[in-house]
């Protein structure tokens, strides 16, 4: 019982780190970011670090390291989420990255199919929040 309410204090600090992390982004404190970052220590947290570090690295131009993270990401995005609307969010997000470190246009078919399956209610707020995606039916 101790352990299991240990777990739930370490998962609720992760989660103000994280929010604290996305604060820094909007700053672009890049450095404080990245340091609430590393000081997280929450594996179901993983995917979200992963993410949030991935999109700041693109606006750093760091590109290429930014695309090798986003392909770790999505090996455990498929691996370790559990709900399909909330799987196929963090995907999009991530592809939506990946287009933007190649500086492609991702106004495809295909994407938007892809936004038209999910059913947003299904994705927690926290999420939506922290990894916000735009899509624009361009006709």
């Amino acid at each position: 019982m101790l352990k299991k309410l240990r777990s739930y204090v370490n998962l609720f600090q992760s989660l103000d780190k994280l929010s604290r992390a996305a604060d820094f982004r909007k700053e672009r404190k890049f450095s404080e970011m990245f340091s609430a970052l590393d000081s997280i220590s929450c594996e179901a947290l993983d995917v979200d670090i992963m993410l949030m570090r991935a999109a700041a690295l693109i606006e750093l131009g760091e590109k290429k390291k930014a695309t090798l993270l986003l392909a770790k990401s999505n090996e455990r995005i498929r691996s370790s989420t559990v709900k399909k609307d909330v799987k196929t969010y963090l995907e999009l997000y991530s592809v939506l990255l990946i287009y933007k470190a190649a500086d492609e246009d991702y106004s495809t078919n295909n994407l938007l199919k892809s936004w038209d399956s999910i059913d947003l209610s299904n994705v927690p707020g926290r999420t939506k929040r922290l990894f916000p995606i735009e899509v624009y039916n361009k006709g």
